[in-house]
């Protein structure tokens, strides 16, 4: 969300960039959870995956995932 990142001076995750329309990034609309809710992500290959709340930008996380 480009005005919570430019007020906090940060740059989201490329992720986060593609967009369904100016200002609503395309991970919102197929990803958003509720408060107090999780999302389930499967279908991630081994590596280094990239988090971002899209509401709270400062709010990241990283997930590894290892093959099996």
């Amino acid at each position: 969300m480009a005005p919570l990142n430019d007020l906090l001076g940060l740059t989201p995750v490329p992720e986060c960039a593609p967009e369904a329309a100016p200002g609503v990034p395309l991970a919102f609309v197929t990803t958003g959870v509720a408060p107090g809710g999780h999302h389930d992500v499967s279908g991630l290959g081994a590596g280094r995956h990239l988090f971002e709340c899209l509401v709270h930008p400062w709010m990241r996380a990283v997930v590894t995932v290892r093959a099996s």
